[in-house]
């Protein structure tokens, strides 16, 4: 395979319950997260050669946030959760049979006003899987790892 591109998505709703410190900007927050994810992997395109594929299903697992003000005007945010794959959603040609992804975001927020602030943070992610793909008389099993780090400045607005 010399090139190819395959669409991901990616959606997780999160749950938690926060205790607050000594103000309300600083907070503790353990929750769940749960969702649909999708990843890009190599898969049997015949039985002789390769492409991308997609594999998808549906996640959950722990969460952690926490947020301190530094100075003044800035807070501290950052995140931390571990999603394991339920093996149920999956795609048929390709199977994971293990699917874990480990994150961790940290971000300097400067609010400006109830609804608007401007962030400047960081990303990583670090996933395992172990997939397993059949085309024709072929099966074979495999392990993906893949780590990304991004970063980010935006201004944010919430309504």
């Amino acid at each position: 395979i010399t090139e190819g591109t395959v669409g991901v998505e990616n959606l997780n709703i999160r749950g938690g319950y926060c205790f607050t410190g000594s103000n309300f900007f600083r907070k503790f927050c353990p929750g769940l997260d749960l969702g649909y994810d999708s990843f890009g992997v190599l898969g049997f395109k015949n039985n002789s050669s390769l492409e991308l594929k997609k594999v998808s299903g549906m996640v959950y697992g722990p969460s952690l946030f926490l947020q301190a003000p530094l100075i003044s005007s800035i807070l501290f945010e950052g995140r931390v959760g571990y999603l394991m794959g339920s093996g149920s959603g999956g795609s048929a040609e390709l199977a994971a049979k293990k699917n874990t992804l480990f994150y961790g975001q940290g971000a300097f927020v400067m609010p400006l006003s109830e609804k608007r602030s401007w962030q400047l943070g960081a990303l990583y992610t670090s996933r395992t899987s172990t997939l397993e793909g059949t085309k024709g008389s072929n099966t074979d099993t495999w392990e993906n790892l893949a780590e990304s780090l991004y970063f980010r400045f935006g201004y944010n607005f919430e309504f």
